[in-house]
């Protein structure tokens, strides 16, 4: 953690969303490529890209929400 209670800073964001970002296309992929019968060519990527995106945000709003409650030592509310 960098940064202090109740504080966020830049690197903090770009760490939530590096997590973010790269957590949902690692789980997409391993659900994609433990689904029997997958094709390439017949997959809705619509839907698949909206899952990731989905996934994204929930594990960016954690690790943010994570980060501000928590002091530089990884505290929760300074305290645990």
């Amino acid at each position: 953690m960098n940064s202090d209670l109740f504080k966020v800073k830049i690197q903090d964001i770009v760490k939530a969303l590096l997590l973010a970002v790269g957590g949902a296309i690692i789980a997409t992929l391993a659900g994609l490529a433990s689904t029997p019968n997958f094709d390439v060519f017949q997959a809705d990527w619509t839907t698949i890209g909206k899952m990731i995106v989905n996934v994204s945000f929930i594990a960016f709003a954690t690790q943010l929400s994570s980060t501000f409650f928590s002091d530089k030592e990884g505290k929760l509310g300074g305290k645990i």
